[in-house]
């Protein structure tokens, strides 16, 4: 019987570490899917907001070569920058569908890029750089202004979730922690009834024992428990009462 109670002891310790170390495996886990996915998602949107400005800058700079030098044609270039920017543009749009937040701001990209072609589309032989700096360049800077506001908000996206995946790393070693603590009191505790129930009655019996053997006093045990130690205790006191006979 004291041998299966120090086994279920030693069982229940075991089963606290090994739930606590699968709990903790579970959330380190999470921890690097949401680690990868973060770092994932960053480097694709700012890929996506690089890949709008670079379309837009092309454009900027086709233009302004066409004005200093009216030989040049870069009509099918620009052709090919405005649909670069509008399928980056599409490809946002489905990868941020339905975030409230970041649909705004492609809303607000979309209206200043509508209103930069109007005003690319009036570019013609009489453009002149007074008509460049005073009418387009302000809507080619509203145009990646919305771009850079659409960038800082998914930044403070991507903020909040780090935020969260720093709070789920605080989570996932606070398992670890409270596992630990919780084995190493498991197994104070483990000791000190071991010592009460079972260390201490036979370190007694044993005094009460060498007691009687060497100053004849008799030999008087309390045993609390029902189990070997006190059919120990109960073949001890009738050896005894067998040697005084």
């Amino acid at each position: 019987m004291i041998k299966r109670k120090i086994i279920r002891g030693f069982i229940l310790i075991g089963a606290l570490l090994f739930l606590s170390g699968i709990i903790s495996s579970i959330e380190l886990i999470r921890l690097n899917r949401a680690t990868s996915e973060l770092l994932h998602a960053s480097r694709g949107n700012i890929e996506l907001s690089k890949n709008l400005l670079d379309a837009v800058q092309d454009q900027n700079t086709m233009l302004l070569t066409t004005i200093t030098d009216s030989t040049i044609n870069y009509r099918n270039e620009i052709a090919e920058s405005r649909v670069r920017f509008n399928a980056t543009l599409q490809t946002i749009k489905e990868v941020f569908e339905g975030n409230v937040e970041l649909t705004s701001e492609i809303l607000k990209i979309e209206k200043t890029a509508f209103d930069y072609n109007t005003i690319f589309n009036q570019v013609s032989n009489d453009t002149d750089l007074e008509w460049f700096v005073q009418v387009y360049r302000t809507t080619y800077n509203k145009l990646t202004a919305s771009i850079k506001n659409f960038m800082i908000a998914n930044e403070n996206g991507i903020i909040d979730s780090a935020s969260k995946v720093e709070s789920n790393a605080f989570r996932a070693s606070m398992v670890g922690i409270i596992a630990l603590a919780g084995g190493i009191l498991l197994v104070v505790l483990f000791y000190y009834l071991l010592n009460l129930f079972y260390i201490q009655p036979v370190m007694v019996m044993e005094h009460s024992l060498k007691r009687h053997l060497e100053k004849g006093f008799p030999f008087s045990v309390e045993v609390n428990t029902k189990d070997e130690l006190l059919s120990l205790k109960n073949q001890i006191e009738l050896l005894v009462a067998r040697s005084k006979k």
